[in-house]
Parts: C-alpha cells; structure tokens; sequence
C-alpha cells in the first residue's frame, strides 16, 4: 500500500515535534531551578521573592514558574479559586544598639507591598498572618484588577519582631493571582 504525500508529509512533522517540545519542557525547567534568596538591604528593607515559599499547604499546591516581568527571576501563581496558602519565614536582624538577651524583642513597622497581576475582575484580597513567638497579627492587601499587567498593590502597615523568625502566611480565594515578590519598607520601630 502506498502512503500519499500529505501522510507522509505528516508523520514526518510528529516525529520532529517530539524532540522539539521535550527540548523546551528541559530549557523551561532547567530555568525554573534556579534558586531565588530573600534580599535583606542595607536600609532594613527586605524583598521576599514569591517563590521562596518554605512550606506549601497541603490545601493546593501553587504553581512556580518562570517570571514573565522584565527583571526575570520566578512567579507564583495561585489558581482554581479555592483556599491557597503560601508560608514564609524571614529573620529580622537586630539593628545596631538593638535589644540585649533576656530584654523584650522591639517591633518595627514596615509597608508591605506586593508585585501582582490578576486576569479577573472582582478579585479577593490577599490575607496575611504574621507569627513570631506569642506575637500574632492580620492584614489584609487588596489585590486590585490589573488587567493582565504586572502591579504593585497598595501597602499596608505591619509590625515585624526584630532579632526573631517572622513566619508570614499569605492566603487567598482569588480565582488567578501571579505574584513576583513581596517588599517590606522599613519604616520606624513600632
């Protein structure tokens, strides 16, 4: 039986697909394990990329990926409209002259603000809760429509324990939220 052109024509074009889509899929993930740090400055201010996550819930696994803003780097998405619940931990250095052993830990204020894009209108907001020893505190980030466009959200004042780990749990039933990093601006002690 004789093939006409067209079948042959096809078989050809998948079996060059498959090398080809399985070299992106390895070029995607060999991108995506490059591993991204909390940046403490100088100035005391502090950016936590998004997919520095310590501890994923089990509620739904957010997805990391390559970012697509211009400054490069990973994103995380958080998708299905249902609870999603990302944990970071960040240790807060003690300025200098800061508390002694035995002494109460000082609270230091900061704005927080979050890199975002959302798809949706009518977004939820981006709740918070900060932990540090006996300290407990909630926020809540508006996430605004952004139109599929990166976007800071507007900041919102917390407290963060100096010289402790601040264990910072962000949740949300967003239907699409993409975040690219969080930026905590040193502002006064509390």
């Amino acid at each position: 039986v004789l093939e006409d052109d067209s079948t042959i024509i096809k078989k050809r074009k998948e079996s060059n697909i498959k090398p080809v889509v399985k070299n992106v899929i390895e070029e995607q993930q060999q991108k995506v394990v490059e591993k991204e740090t909390i940046a403490y400055q100088e100035n005391g201010d502090i950016i936590i990329p998004a997919s520095t996550i310590c501890n994923p819930h089990e509620k739904i696994m957010p997805i990391v990926t390559k970012s697509f803003h211009s400054n490069g780097g990973k994103q995380v998405h958080l998708h299905k409209g249902r609870d999603m619940c990302l944990e970071y931990e960040i240790r807060l250095p003690e300025r200098k002259g800061g508390t002694q052993q035995g002494k109460r830990r000082k609270l230091v204020k900061y704005l927080l603000s979050c890199l975002i894009v959302t798809v949706h209108s009518g977004t939820k907001p981006l709740n918070l809760e900060i932990t540090s020893g006996d300290f407990n505190a909630s926020y809540q980030i508006q996430t605004p429509y952004s139109g599929g466009e990166w976007a800071a959200t507007e900041s919102v004042s917390v407290n963060l324990i100096e010289g402790q780990i601040n264990k910072l749990n962000f949740d949300t039933e967003s239907l699409g939220l993409t975040i690219k990093d969080f930026h905590l601006t040193r502002v006064c002690d509390a």
